[in-house]
């Protein structure tokens, strides 16, 4: 049986002790994986400055979310400068004092395992849409009533930006790791009397994170620490269980350990209910015990066909194997040859 990264029982403890009270949850903390696994061997890489009109943007950007990232305690990426040094060897030929000689090879480091290239660039449509229509009130009569309108048209316009980025990850070998041209755009309407109008950077600007974002999680894996809900419903239910399941219920506010010690001594008496055995899956989730966690979302589904919440626990479970699968590639690359 497989135990990934368990560090449930501090989490619980610490909900006791330090954490504020929550909603009916407990806490699942794991590491998911990143969106490709060639770029799993890559610890050093280089950031060259992209070409384009948003590409320096675009390299800080990716160069500040990688260096962010940190699994274990540990950053992931070492992010060095980029040096145009790639992978080879020198042929030397030494000579001695009777004037003979000797020949090596000796393999050159370029300093990085993978260098990331591109470019990005934007284009802005600025175009005029519908008037926005003010109407106010120019005479009254001598009861108040609005006897004369004024109706002023607002000039409005629409604001387009489109970014266009182009990024490649090549290995020392020169062979392509990674490549993404995902294109965005962002619009928004404005008329002339709004407070606040966009600008470029306004629209682009979230962009250029956006595409940083996720050349990060193609790159290298998630650690999240996440509060998941329990199932309250007590419907097929048990008699003798439905007490002691709402209480339990209750113990995740502050006590998660508590509540997990309560929901398993429930199966004893409902051992086909799907709020029970999901919530006991969710125990030995947040508990690392994800094989056997597994085996409770999958009885639960086979009891109540509809639970989404033990589907949703299946495909966390699967992304914690792959993660737990790069992670071991990383320490042991010659692995996948």
């Amino acid at each position: 049986m497989r135990k990934v990264f368990s560090v449930s029982i501090g989490l619980f403890l610490g909900a006791v002790s330090f954490g504020p009270a929550q909603a009916e949850v407990l806490p699942v903390d794991g590491i998911y994986p990143a969106g490709i696994d060639a770029a799993i061997p890559v610890e050093r890489i280089a950031i060259e400055s992209f070409d384009g009109d948003s590409g320096t943007a675009l390299s800080f950007a990716i160069t500040d979310a990688l260096q962010a990232v940190v699994i274990d305690g540990q950053p992931w990426f070492q992010v060095v400068p980029s040096t145009g040094g790639a992978a080879g060897s020198i042929y030397i030929i030494e000579s001695d004092q009777k004037g003979g000689g000797s020949a090596r090879t000796v393999e050159v480091d370029p300093g990085f395992d993978a260098v990331l290239r591109g470019t990005a660039s934007y284009s802005v449509s600025d175009v005029r849409v519908d008037d926005r229509k003010r109407t106010k009130c120019v005479r009254k009569d001598d009861k108040g009533k609005c006897v004369e309108e004024k109706v002023t048209l607002i000039e409005c316009r629409s604001m387009t930006v489109n970014f266009n980025p182009n990024i490649r990850l090549i290995g020392t070998d020169g062979a392509l790791i990674h490549q993404d041209r995902a294109s965005d755009s962002r619009s928004q309407k404005f008329c002339a009397d709004d407070y606040n109008q966009p600008t470029v950077e306004s629209l682009l600007d979230p962009m250029i994170a956006g595409f940083a974002q996720r050349v990060r999680d193609a790159l290298a894996p998630r650690q999240l620490g996440q509060q998941i809900r329990v199932l309250e419903s007590r419907k097929n239910m048990a008699s003798g269980a439905k007490g002691p399941f709402r209480d339990a219920v209750r113990l995740t506010k502050n006590d998660p350990l508590g509540a997990c010690m309560a929901f398993k001594a429930l199966e004893t008496v409902d051992p086909e209910n799907a709020s029970i055995l999901f919530n006991i899956g969710l125990c030995f989730e947040g508990e690392g015990e994800l094989d056997t966690a597994a085996d409770y979302y999958r009885h639960a589904l086979e009891v109540d066909p509809g639970t989404s919440y033990a589907t949703d626990g299946l495909t966390r479970i699967s992304d914690r194997f792959r993660a737990f699968d790069q992670l071991q590639l990383r320490d042991n690359p010659q692995a996948e040859e």
